[in-house]
């Protein structure tokens, strides 16, 4: 059996029988508790600043910059663990958003061409309010997520984005 930092099997989880799994940081003994040989919760210096700077990158650069971490960093599991959940976060993020956009623009031109052809002018802004509803819930969820992996990688935690589509494994 095969357990990495981002299944649910992991340090704590008390459904994971006890036994010999390959890990980032190869073979050790889960015994229900804890792992053998002992190791720390992530990586250093270098894997630090990328997994830190992947969940920055919502704000710096959006997917290019988690992109670019994950390229960098195939031999830091860390630091590519982190990266890899930025870049995922960001990929969904993006398709949310142009899915608001398109709601919120492409609805009201279909709304306002429907309409114009009557008098009523009732459901004329519902699909513009509602893109914009969507798109301000995302950016609101997009900035505090993205914040609070940032924390989570300078804690030294291994951390996934709680919404997220995985596009892209570790």
């Amino acid at each position: 059996m095969s357990v990495s930092p981002d299944d649910p099997a992991v340090p704590g989880d008390p459904s994971a029988p006890p036994g010999w799994y390959t890990t980032a940081y190869g073979w050790q003994w889960w015994d229900g508790v804890r792992w053998y040989p002992p190791t720390q919760q992530g990586g250093g210096g270098d894997e630090k600043t990328f997994a830190i700077l992947s969940h920055l990158g919502a704000f710096l650069g959006g997917v290019i910059l988690p992109l670019v971490f994950f390229l960098l960093s195939k031999d830091k599991p860390y630091a590519r663990h982190h990266s890899c959940e930025a870049l995922n976060f960001q990929i969904t993020y993006f398709i949310v958003a142009i899915g608001g956009a398109g709601l919120m623009f492409g609805g009201f031109g279909v709304v306002a061409a429907l309409e114009a052809h009557t008098d009523s002018a009732a459901g004329f802004f519902v699909p513009f309010l509602l893109g914009f509803g969507l798109l301000m819930v995302a950016a609101l969820a997009h900035t505090i997520l993205s914040i609070v992996g940032a924390v989570k990688a300078s804690q030294m935690e291994w951390w996934r984005y709680p919404v997220s589509i995985r596009f892209v494994k570790p």
